[in-house]
């Protein structure tokens, strides 16, 4: 418990060179003030007067983000933060000791120094002990009253100094400290472990070539380090989503790191001819820009694209996770470079996710395999290019779906233990309705890389179409962890909502989707939707109307909100475009559907979803929970269409 202070005294505590003034939240070091975020001084706060104390990282977390869930990756940041401001080096407890997954304790010792307002009195001193875990708060408070109120922060209470003799005794002591404190900093200034971080992103590297057509290769390596980095053992790395909104932007390391949630960036550059390549990275801290690391150019024949790869991978990664490449041979899914050059190219394509695009990537995917038969991780994604293709391009479920399975299996047939594999067999799974396989697909999946942000994703959508939407939100969730800016994981978080009639919080969500790219259709159609259920017709439709660029699923949902608007002329119109749009391509039936289910005509709209089943495609899913078919619910036809379906509860 801290000692009583009187009216307008003040209280510091100094250790080693530094004073911390907790009432102004300020830390110093001699006269000058030291730079650190707010977060991070309320850390040093509850640490200093905790001192000697074990503070858990739940504890803390409480503490600092009260009523705010948060990743455990900011708190992280701020010890970093405070060991980069106090000198410290990594993880040696010079003031603060880390008790690895547990949390953090203040070893250093203190002064407690309490300055009186008279001008006559002099300083008082004392030194502080390691806190009681009981006793009551006496004097002025230093921590904001949320840090109070959540953890037990005070030191013990201690007797005032009055005598000079007992001050002088007080002030030698801490002198000694701080000479003994700074010499052992000088001893170990050589040593330069690195700190544990425990996330970290890639960002795009930069094409120096100047040839545009070379993007898909500066592309592609970039993926290949984050793979290789997301299989490391309890290290966040954020998927491709996220770190390419940051293609071709020049952006500060603190600032990504701040919108991705990391402890650390890794940024660098590729420049290739026709025989060689050279690439260049660094690893920065995000908290406050430093580098940790700057490897050497790495410059090879394009030949040893994959020794490249597995140098750079290990590199960073050493300075993540100390010794973590130590003696693990290299493990590739192929050794051919012409096979993983068409690899590359199909990934740039696939990520485009337009008709044409995912065409071109199925055409890459198959060159790769033809090259390699043997090319595990080409037949997942060509199984992924499949499945895509049924919902944008759109190709019917009969001809993509025989194709998606010979890939995935295949894919598993290679290597069983490929996270991407078993995501791939979930999607041939719930093609052919089998619910629950798909499932533990996708559990499997999460077991073999507990990282793989898709997988979070996908059991997300699948747990709540079933209407298990605490698990469903605690998935979509971590997908959005290891993934925060991909557009279309924060859409379905939306999504996930709009299944439990929660649409206030879904609309906030698709709006949150919507402020990191305004154009993006399907956060506008989704957004229509919520506003369509709310009864805000207008809204829903001026949405929709954004979403135009989406082809026949766009006529059809603006068919619906018309609908729903009580608009009837408008809705039979667009439903007559759907139609036009149908003797040119191919127009799943489920989407006429939508719009008859708005215009009220239960009829058609039942015989439409029976040919949906009948087809047997994937759209079966949304018959369970989807807001939109709730007037159908009460009809027996509806009822039994459901039940025949087979979904799991």
């Amino acid at each position: 418990m801290k000692g009583a202070v009187t009216s307008g005294a003040r209280r510091f505590y100094e250790f080693g060179p530094f004073r911390l003034d907790p009432n102004r939240h300020r830390l110093f070091r001699g006269d000058e003030v030291v730079a650190l975020s707010p977060k991070a001084i309320q850390t040093l706060i509850l640490l200093v007067e905790n001192r000697g104390k074990l503070l858990e990282r739940e504890t803390l977390m409480d503490a600092l983000w009260p009523h705010v869930i948060v990743e455990d990756a900011n708190l992280t940041v701020a010890v970093s933060q405070l060991r980069k401001a106090l000198n410290q080096n990594g993880d040696n407890a010079e003031f603060i000791e880390t008790i690895p997954r547990v949390g953090y304790r203040f070893v250093a010792d203190i002064c407690e120094v309490i300055e009186e307002p008279a001008p006559l009195i002099l300083e008082e001193r004392t030194r502080l002990q390691p806190i009681a875990d009981n006793g009551e708060a006496n004097g002025t408070p230093t921590a904001p009253p949320e840090l109070q109120a959540k953890v037990s922060l005070l030191p013990e209470q201690r007797s005032p100094l009055r005598m000079q003799r007992r001050l002088i005794v007080a002030l030698a002591l801490c002198l000694t400290i701080a000479v003994a404190v700074i010499a052992y900093r000088f001893v170990r200034s050589s040593s330069n472990a690195p700190a544990n971080i425990g996330s970290v992103a890639v960002l795009p590297l930069k094409n120096l070539t100047g040839d545009p057509t070379a993007e898909y290769f500066s592309d592609g390596i970039t993926e290949s380090i984050i793979s290789e980095l997301s299989k490391l053992p309890e290290l966040k790395v954020i998927s491709r989503a996220s770190v390419f909104i940051f293609k071709g932007k020049e952006i500060d390391p603190t600032e990504a790191g701040r919108r991705l949630g990391v402890g650390s960036i890794v940024e660098g550059s590729l420049l290739k001819s026709k025989d060689r390549i050279r690439v260049q990275l660094r690893l920065v801290a995000a908290a406050d820009g430093h580098i940790i690391w700057s490897g050497d150019s790495y410059e090879r024949a394009a030949a040893d694209i994959f020794e490249v790869l597995d140098e750079i991978s290990c590199n960073v990664a050493e300075q993540l996770r100390p010794v973590l490449c130590a003696g693990k041979p290299a493990r590739r899914s192929t050794e051919n470079v012409a096979a993983y050059e068409a690899y590359l190219k199909g990934r740039y394509y696939m990520a485009q996710r337009t008709a044409e695009s995912l065409m071109k990537a199925i055409q890459f995917f198959q060159q790769a395999t033809e090259i390699d038969p043997n090319y595990a991780v080409a037949y997942c994604d060509l199984a992924e290019s499949y499945k895509l293709a049924v919902w944008y391009v759109p190709m019917p479920a009969s001809e993509a779906v025989p194709k998606l399975q010979t890939a995935a299996t295949k894919a598993i047939e290679l290597d069983g233990s490929l996270a991407e594999a078993h995501g791939a067999m979930a999607e041939v799974y719930s093609f052919q309705w089998k619910w629950k396989e798909s499932i533990t697909e996708l559990e499997r999946s999460l077991a073999l890389n507990a990282g793989y942000a898709a997988a979070h994703h996908g059991l997300g959508l699948g747990l709540a179409l079933i209407g298990r939407n605490a698990e469903a939100l605690a998935h979509i969730e971590r997908a959005r962890q290891l993934d925060p800016l991909s557009l279309i994981i924060n859409t379905d978080y939306g999504w996930v909502y709009y299944l439990e009639r929660r649409y206030d919080e879904a609309i906030a969500q698709y709006k949150q989707a919507l402020e990191l790219d305004p154009n993006f259709t399907l956060a506008h159609f989704d957004l229509a939707l919520s506003y369509s259920a709310l009864g805000r017709h207008e809204e829903a439709i001026s949405e929709m109307q954004k979403a135009r660029e989406r082809g026949s699923d766009y006529l059809a949902g603006l068919g619906y909100v018309y609908a729903m608007a009580g608009r009837r002329a408008e809705a039979l119109k667009t439903l007559d475009d759907l139609k036009r749009l149908a003797e040119k391509q191919y127009v799943p039936p489920y989407h006429f559907g939508w719009v008859y289910t708005g215009l009220g005509d239960k009829d058609k709209a039942i015989a439409l979803l029976q040919k949906t089943y009948d087809e047997h495609t994937q759209h079966v899913i949304d018959f369970k929970t989807v807001p939109m078919f709730d007037p159908l619910r009460s009809d027996e036809r509806f009822q039994e269409l459901v039940q025949k379906v087979g979904l799991p509860d």
